[in-house]
């Protein structure tokens, strides 16, 4: 059932979601990414030039997830999470790198989003585990 429609700024907005936390979450198809709205927080930025510039293969993966931000300059503490479709938070890091490797094959196949955020970024992936 479709309640309404919300004019935006940007094209590629394909989805907004409430999730059950009460965080609202929408999609771009054209960025291929997946961003949380926080009240009060400025939702467009320059997180595009830095989304471009973050490496996350491969993708598929069969549980080796490698994420290369060395193009970056990480600015204040840097938070990777892992979260199910559900928006539930599975793994989190916060001592990152600008080259890491995760092992996730722990994880059930399946779709995940991995977010990166910190001080001048909020970034989220949608990852695929394969069996």
């Amino acid at each position: 059932v479709e309640i309404g429609r919300i004019a935006t700024q940007s094209q590629g907005i394909t989805g907004i979601v409430v999730g059950p936390d009460g965080n609202i979450w929408y999609t771009n198809r054209i960025d291929n990414t997946l961003m949380k709205a926080v009240p009060g927080e400025v939702t467009s930025t320059n997180s595009y030039d830095h989304a471009q510039r973050i490496r996350i293969f491969p993708n598929p993966s069969t549980g080796k997830l490698y994420i290369d931000m060395s193009t970056l300059t990480l600015e204040g503490e840097t938070v990777i999470t892992l979260s199910n479709t559900s928006g539930q938070n599975l793994l989190s890091f916060d001592d990152v790198t600008s080259s890491m490797q995760l092992d996730l094959s722990h994880f059930s196949a399946g779709v995940y989003f991995l977010n990166i955020q910190n001080e001048s970024l909020s970034i989220a992936r949608k990852i695929v585990l394969k069996p």
